[in-house]
């Protein structure tokens, strides 16, 4: 939704969320190697949720 509400274009990156790219940038995986997340809170699609879950961070769940 940032991106399709154009708030992506607005946001200055915390110190934290550069932090979190460097690491990615060096090749860490705190995913496990997922290819989806999402926020159970705000989604009932039951194919996202049938993924095997590689690990919750904050509110959303991971899952390959």
């Amino acid at each position: 939704s940032p991106v399709l509400d154009k708030r992506i274009y607005n946001v200055t990156p915390s110190d934290e969320t550069i932090r979190a790219v460097d690491e990615a940038m060096r090749g860490t995986d705190p995913s496990y190697g997922a290819v989806v997340f999402y926020n159970p809170d705000k989604t009932d699609n039951q194919w996202v949720r049938s993924r095997k879950t590689t690990t919750i961070i904050g509110n959303h769940i991971f899952a390959k």
